[in-house]
């Protein structure tokens, strides 16, 4: 096809586009509507699980924490959103707290 046959079949089909009410409404006014009430609509659902579940606290594990400044370690174990389950100088420490069923470990000792 030439340059010119593609000029005219896309005027036709354009002006046709512009004269259906129908496909100007789909086209503009729906998602103009639409997309605000999807928005809208999902940051409640959100907002609403969030308040139905409430904030649980992360158990968390701390490797290596000797090497952790004094600072960083406190506000670890102060974070309201953090459990901190196990404090352990090296892996092989944290695997015993582990097989022990999550009980001991010096989150104890760490936090006196």
């Amino acid at each position: 096809m030439n340059l010119r046959v593609t000029r005219i079949v896309a005027a036709k089909e354009i002006r046709e586009t512009l004269r259906d009410r129908r496909t100007l409404v789909m086209a503009v006014l729906v998602p103009v509507v639409l997309y605000p009430a999807l928005i809208v609509g999902i940051a409640q659902l959100g907002r609403d699980l969030v308040a139905e579940d409430g904030v649980e606290r992360v158990p968390v594990a701390i490797v290596g924490h000797g090497g952790i400044p004094q600072a960083w370690r406190t506000r670890l174990l102060g974070h309201e959103d953090l459990l901190v389950r196990h404090l352990a100088a090296d892996w092989a420490a944290l695997e015993l707290a582990a097989l022990d069923g999550g009980q001991g470990g010096d989150e104890e000792r760490a936090r006196a």
